[in-house]
C-alpha cells in the first residue's frame, strides 16, 4: 500500500501539508501517481523501472480550480510502503501567465 506526506512551499512559506495514508484517492496525487507509476487497484505500486514526464502547472490548475497561482513553488514529497521508501523528490514550478 503507497502512502504519501507532500509539503508545498512558496516564498519560503508552507502553504500546505499532506499527509496521506490514501494518496490514489487524492484529487491532486492521483494523477501524478497514476501517471508515475503501475498502480493496481488498491494502491500498489507494481515493481520496475519507470520514466515519467509530468506537467505540474496543469495539476496545480486543475487542482486549485483555476486559481491563478502565479509564482514559483517548490514541492517536497515522500512516496512509501510498509516495506520501503521508494521516492523522494523536490520539484520547483514556476507558473506564469502564457
Amino acid at each position: 500500500m503507497v502512502k504519501a506526506k507532500v509539503f508545498a512551499i512558496s516564498n519560503g512559506n508552507e502553504m500546505m501539508r499532506l499527509q496521506l495514508s490514501k494518496p490514489c484517492d487524492n484529487l491532486f496525487m492521483n494523477p501524478i501517481l497514476t501517471n508515475l507509476v503501475n498502480l493496481t487497484r488498491n494502491c500498489v505500486v507494481k515493481k520496475g523501472h519507470y520514466k515519467f514526464s509530468l506537467n505540474y502547472e496543469e495539476i496545480l490548475r486543475a487542482y486549485y480550480g483555476g486559481l491563478h497561482l502565479y509564482g514559483l513553488y517548490t514541492f517536497k514529497s515522500i512516496l512509501y510502503g510498509d516495506q520501503c521508501n521508494f521516492s523522494c523528490t523536490i520539484i520547483e514550478v514556476q507558473i506564469s501567465r502564457t
